[in-house]
């Protein structure tokens, strides 16, 4: 791997765990913008990714846990089986029994998206 990926790897990596903008990362780092967006597209075709987060390719797994049941997803006393994921802050994402595959990718990608 040449010195130039594994320096855009870092940047990219650093400018992901740091909570600025990509603009105000490379502002403050002394790179440019357009490179910065150019070698993140890179590392993430040569990875087979498309998606926002780790340049490395590397998949985060999180603990999970299977409960068999029923939820009251609409607060109106009606149950229905449902996909829930839990995440840090409190935050529950409810997915309907019967969803399609398009929405729970749709679902995926907007928690991948608002986490990176």
């Amino acid at each position: 791997m040449s010195e130039r990926t594994v320096f855009w790897r870092d940047v990219i990596e650093r400018q992901g765990r740091s909570g600025w903008s990509v603009v105000d990362f490379c502002r403050r780092e002394g790179v440019s913008t357009a490179s910065f967006y150019n070698w993140r597209r890179r590392l993430r075709e040569a990875g087979g990714r498309s998606g926002k987060g780790d340049p490395r390719g590397r998949t985060a797994f999180v603990p999970v846990s299977v409960q068999a049941g029923t939820q009251d997803v609409r607060g109106d006393g009606s149950v229905t089986a449902c996909i829930e994921i839990v995440l840090p802050g409190e935050v529950t994402i409810r997915v309907n029994d019967g969803a399609s595959r398009e929405t729970l990718v749709d679902v995926l990608a907007a928690v991948r998206e608002a986490s990176a």
